[in-house]
């Protein structure tokens, strides 16, 4: 009898391991086998047209899905603020990768700057400003048209991924509030430069 209890138990051990397995997560694991791309739309209204093409985005979603309340991840791709764009390999692969876990994924570009921002700190904090001003808009935009894609609602139970990659100079980025009081700084901009100063900013 105790030999024929042990088989029992590891017996439906293995049967609830194997079950564990075979199950699947939304969100977390790869569910759906092919992507919806829905290229070159575009998060703004009114462009200038030189900035055309700074304000266009790809739209991954999964195909198949039936579920209309899902997150939205914001792939913005790096370059220091003067290359790339939302075509960069990578970004693609994140972003129909993630649509396929269930995600809505938009892949943005943004406005970037015409100059050397990695070599002059004013610059720097001008293409700062710029692409977090793009930022913004593309989130406004999305949360307008949560029913169109799918999406979870604005409100409190909103889900709003937002991952950029030009982010990886010495500095945090910086309160945008604080771009003001850099235009009044009274320390010249050689020095400011030097010393990498963001007392003007915090």
């Amino acid at each position: 009898m105790f030999k024929r209890l042990i088989l029992f138990f590891i017996t439906f051990s293995v049967i609830c391991h194997a079950e564990a397995q075979n199950t699947t997560h939304r969100y977390k694991d790869l569910i759906f086998s092919d992507v919806i791309i829905n290229k070159d739309l575009s998060y703004k209204a009114k462009v200038a047209k030189n900035d055309k093409n700074a304000y266009v985005f790809d739209l991954y979603q999964p195909k198949g899905d039936t579920v209309k309340n899902r997150p939205l991840i914001i792939w913005m791709h790096g370059g220091g603020f003067k290359f790339g764009s939302k075509d960069t390999k990578g970004i693609q692969l994140w972003s129909a990768t993630f649509a396929q876990r269930g995600y809505v994924c938009a892949a943005i570009n943004y406005r970037l700057s015409s100059k050397d921002p990695l070599f002059n700190f004013d610059e720097l904090l001008k293409a700062i400003n710029y692409a977090v001003q793009d930022a913004k808009a593309a989130v406004l935009y999305f949360k307008g048209r949560h029913k169109e894609y799918g999406m979870i609602p604005t409100g409190s139970s909103s889900r709003v991924i937002q991952l950029a990659g030009s982010l990886r100079y010495k500095q945090p980025i910086v309160p945008m509030r604080g771009w003001r009081r850099l235009r009044n700084c009274q320390i010249p901009s050689p020095a400011r430069k030097k010393k990498n100063c963001l007392k003007c900013l915090l």
